[in-house]
Order: structure tokens, then C-alpha cells, then sequence
């Protein structure tokens, strides 16, 4: 049976040189050709705590999803979420126990966005690296801001992204060749994105534009075993 894990730490580097653990991750490459990513997350001022699962087909279409969220030590609720025959089945329970259901029609290329860093880098393999100009890029995420603090059945986000080709980098985890996106996001920042291998190993992403222009998040720690 073939499968792989691994695992790993993002770091949040700010202008100034201030460095912080962010998000824990680990990624597995299934025996039937679909992925599956575990992260947990906390911001630098550790007054939001999220934990997602995210899995996702051979072709990096979502299958389904999960996440829970703290903010200022209060549970704000969870997201359950299942895609089947172009439906995004939705699952909110809030912080009082309450479930509300929903099913939303979606398009066979819509991303489901749950916040994890790490999930920026399969994102970008639903553009085709065959076309050097920007492509449509379709979420629906479970929040409405673009740090993630609040929880809800979400709404789609459109946003473009560029694939532009190869580039070797050194991070603190090791050198790694990579592939490179620009992705022009809805809250209008401007990122830059390098992901390694064929299950699209996050390895690095600075804010080129926007709120937090000049912030890198990297890769710290990788194994894979």
C-alpha cells in the first residue's frame, strides 16, 4: 500500500524580524491518490486558536472538510462541511450547541477555504501552469474576514493567481525547488507563493501588497516519514 506523511511547522516572520510558531501540519498522500491535511493554527498574539481538516481528490478537488475556532479562550463554533454532485453540504454548529444545515450550489472548480496556511499552496493547483497569465480563482470560505476570527456558513470569494514558474529557495527547513504563484487575493493583497512536489508541500508566502505588506510565512520544520 503506498502512502506518505508529512509533517511540519510554519513560522510568521514580520519586517522587523520578529519571528513566531504559527501553524502545525500534517499532510498525507492516501493510497487512492486523494490528500488529506490536519493543521492547527494560533495567531501571534495567541488570542485565536483553529483547527481544520481539509481533504481533497487526486485532482485537488475538496471532498470534505472540518474546523473549529477559539477567539479570546471562547469557543466560536464549527464547520462541517461535504462536497457531492457540484453541493456543498454545510454543517454549522455554534458556541451554544445549536446545528443549522445548508446545501449551496456550487461550480466543479470552487476551493473550499477553511484558513490554514498551509492549504494556500494547494489552492493553487486548480490553476493550469500551461497558461502563464491569471486564472479565476473560486472559494467558499467559512469566514468573512481574512484572518479567520469569525465562523459562519461563509460566502464565495473570486480572486486571480498566476503560476510563474520554477524557482529554488532556501527557507528554514532546507532548499527546495518550488513552483511560484502570484495570487491578487479579495481582500486586496498581493502574495507570493512557493510550493515543492507533487502533493504541494507549503514552503513559503510574503505579502507583497496589502495589509501585513512585507510579512513571510515559512516553512521551519519538515520531515517526511
Amino acid at each position: 500500500m503506498k502512502f506518505s506523511v508529512y509533517q511540519g511547522k510554519i513560522n510568521i516572520i514580520e519586517p522587523e524580524g520578529k519571528v513566531y510558531n504559527y501553524e502545525n501540519f500534517i499532510v498525507t498522500s492516501n493510497p487512492d491518490g486523494t490528500r488529506s491535511l490536519r493543521s492547527v493554527s494560533r495567531s501571534p498574539k495567541k488570542d485565536l486558536f483553529r483547527d481544520v481538516y481539509q481533504k481533497e481528490t487526486k485532482d485537488w478537488r475538496p471532498l470534505e472538510a472540518y474546523g473549529s475556532l477559539y477567539y479570546k479562550n471562547k469557543f466560536q463554533g464549527s464547520v462541517q462541511r461535504r462536497v457531492q454532485d457540484n453541493r456543498l453540504h454545510s454543517w454549522l454548529w455554534s458556541n451554544t450547541g445549536d446545528c443549522d444545515y445548508q446545501v449551496f450550489d456550487i461550480s466543479k472548480n470552487t476551493i473550499i477555504g477553511f484558513h490554514a496556511i498551509f492549504h494556500e499552496s494547494w489552492k493553487m493547483r486548480r490553476l493550469s501552469n500551461h497558461k502563464k497569465k491569471f486564472q479565476e480563482i473560486i472559494t467558499y470560505t467559512v469566514s468573512n474576514t481574512w484572518n479567520g476570527m469569525t465562523l459562519d456558513h461563509g460566502s464565495i470569494l473570486t480572486s486571480k493567481a498566476r503560476p510563474e514558474g520554477s524557482e529554488t529557495i532556501e527557507v528554514a527547513a532546507g532548499k527546495f525547488s518550488c513552483e511560484k504563484y502570484l495570487w491578487l487575493t479579495p481582500f486586496g493583497k498581493k502574495l507570493a507563493i512557493w510550493s515543492f512536489g507533487d502533493d504541494s508541500i507549503f514552503i513559503k508566502m510574503e505579502v507583497l501588497k496589502g495589509n501585513n505588506k512585507g510579512v513571510i510565512y515559512e516553512l521551519s520544520e519538515f520531515k517526511k516519514t
